[in-house]
């Protein structure tokens, strides 16, 4: 099995909401992972996956 590392940040919208991002290292690729506050739940809105040549 691949290692990866993991990084959550805490961050906040232009307008000062909440959000989460999470980074996942792979070899073959990074994966960021955000997710927003609504209503005391981290709702998921949104993944991007970069491949890694």
């Amino acid at each position: 099995m691949p290692s990866s590392e993991k990084i959550e940040q805490s961050l906040t919208t232009r307008q000062g909401k909440p959000i989460r991002l999470i980074t996942i290292y792979e070899p073959e690729r990074v994966t960021e992972l955000f997710y927003q506050q609504f209503g005391g739940t981290w709702v998921p809105y949104k993944r991007v996956v970069l491949t890694i040549h």
